[in-house]
């Protein structure tokens, strides 16, 4: 479990990450400062209806592992990409969506599941 705690009431600047693992023998939520070679991706939409989170292994993907990927879709005209290492306590802010002028592309539409059905 990831939260993404924001500074006050500022959506455009966060202010920690903290992450959680389930302790199944107890059962309880343990705050972890690592999450080795795997990676978070958080989203959802601007207005809370919609958030989503997904892990996978970062060498995989050729993404830098023990980091949280977060679309900050709060803060809907920032559009930015942070990414958080969470063993150098570092934030990493990216705009994939810049277009080639200068100018913000309009936000992604909001993310969806893709499941397989058996037929």
């Amino acid at each position: 479990m990831v939260f993404v705690l924001f500074l006050g009431h500022n959506v455009h600047k966060i202010d920690k990450v903290n992450v959680y693992k389930m302790d199944f023998s107890r059962p309880e939520w343990c705050k972890v400062d690592m999450i080795g070679d795997r990676v978070f991706l958080l989203g959802g939409d601007s207005i809370g209806a919609s958030n989503f989170g997904a892990s996978c292994s970062a060498s995989e993907h050729g993404l830098s592992s023990n980091c949280i990927y977060f679309l900050n879709n709060i803060a809907a005209e920032e559009n930015y990409l942070h990414v958080f290492n969470l063993e150098k306590g570092t934030e990493e802010v990216q705009r994939p969506f810049r277009h080639k002028n200068g100018c913000a592309l309009p936000p992604p539409r909001p993310p969806i599941w893709l499941l397989p059905t058996d037929d």
